[in-house]
């Protein structure tokens, strides 16, 4: 393998250490979806109407538990997620986040025997972009001004953030923003892996028995637009996927890293 001659042995060791510990986190994060399929096996699929206090599985649909609106497209929903990233050019360029936010407002799920409220906090969402919005925030150019080129509902959800948060959306005016708004429509599929626990003492669930939340002692959650088999098998392939890169790239890198200290 012939070496790339601009590249100083240090800046070599710097590039596989790296490569090496994002292996390593790949194989983590495999691992822990491994968990999290192996507990789904040893959950099976409850009914609300018969779900207990500990770990649960429910599939059913989406229900509105309070009513609100998705902050850019202003569509009713049970749910809303917000991911924002900016385009960084150069080597290592790319989509990188910068702002993310989430409703934490209730949610139901609901099948034939009942409903149950969820409590989004804390979970991992595993749902598709419903809107994705992409422009400038602010007119570009020195002589030839070109106006903002950014959708005017997500220039007017950013003038409706605090000031602390439209400063930080202020640092990349400059820059290519992409805004992703994620939603769980009523009446929308919904599968739950969380806990069931006592709703006492949680604002606003005085009239519930139960809700299902992210545990202090088992702290899976996760919420999705699919089915439990699809579910399952999304989290299954991104899990082999995961550990197979992670193994590759971390093994490649080291075996790079110890050939290069060897010359």
């Amino acid at each position: 393998m012939k070496r790339n001659t601009s590249l100083s042995d240090s800046d070599l060791f710097i590039i596989y250490a790296i490569g090496f510990f994002i292996g390593l986190l790949l194989i983590v994060t495999g691992f822990w979806r491994y968990l999290v399929v192996q507990k789904l096996k040893n959950t099976p699929l409850s009914k609300v109407s018969s779900a207990s206090v500990g770990l649960v599985a429910l599939a059913g649909r989406a229900r509105l538990y309070q009513p609100q609106l998705s902050p850019v497209s202003g569509v009713p929903c049970a749910f809303w997620r917000i991911f924002v990233s900016y385009y960084k050019s150069g080597k290592n360029g790319g989509w990188e986040g910068f702002y993310n936010a989430a409703s934490k407002l209730p949610l139901s799920l609901e099948d034939e025997t009942g409903r149950i409220p969820v409590l989004p906090e804390g979970a991992t969402i595993e749902i598709p972009s419903n809107l994705s919005f992409e422009g400038t925030l602010s007119e570009q150019g020195l002589v030839i001004k070109k106006p903002a080129s950014m959708d005017p509902r997500v220039l007017k959800f950013i003038e409706s953030l605090d000031e602390k948060t439209k400063e930080t959306f202020a640092r990349y005016h400059e820059e290519n923003i992409m805004l992703n708004e994620y939603v769980i429509h009523e009446n929308d599929p919904l599968f739950v892996l969380g806990s069931a626990l006592p709703a006492v003492g949680v604002a606003g669930l005085a009239d519930e028995t139960l809700v299902v939340r992210q545990g202090s002692s088992d702290s899976t959650m996760y919420i999705s637009e699919s089915s439990e088999a699809a579910f399952m098998n999304t989290m299954s392939g991104h899990m082999y996927i995961q550990i197979i890169a992670g193994l590759a790239l971390s093994g490649i890198c080291l075996y790079l890293f110890l050939s290069t200290g060897g010359n």
